[in-house]
């Protein structure tokens, strides 16, 4: 019985490894933004050209903003890496077709 028990706990641990970094992810992404992104957005804002810095920055937050929410709302690492990447790039498309 001790080892069926000690294989249970030991299952629960992995499912609960595997969510933690996911989840404290989600925080670092935050401090990211802040401290990063939001002021190369501020700084550059108005400059010229198709790939500016803000332009870059802004569409980068936005990947991060929804792979935050892929997480918050129990999608896979994977699902949630596609969001980012599937917003990075339409608003890349956003901005080229505004010029």
């Amino acid at each position: 019985f001790a080892t069926q028990t000690e294989q249970f706990v030991d299952e629960v641990y992995k499912k609960l490894d595997k969510r933690t970094p996911e989840k404290r992810s989600l925080d670092k992404i935050d401090r990211f933004i802040d401290n990063i992104l939001d002021p190369v957005i501020d700084q550059y804002k108005g400059t010229f050209g198709s790939l500016n810095p803000a332009a870059f920055a802004q569409a980068f937050k936005t990947g991060l903003r929804a792979y935050q929410k892929g997480i918050k709302n129990g999608l896979s690492f994977a699902e949630s890496l596609q969001k980012l990447i599937n917003s990075f790039s339409a608003s890349f498309k956003l901005n080229l077709q505004q010029k």
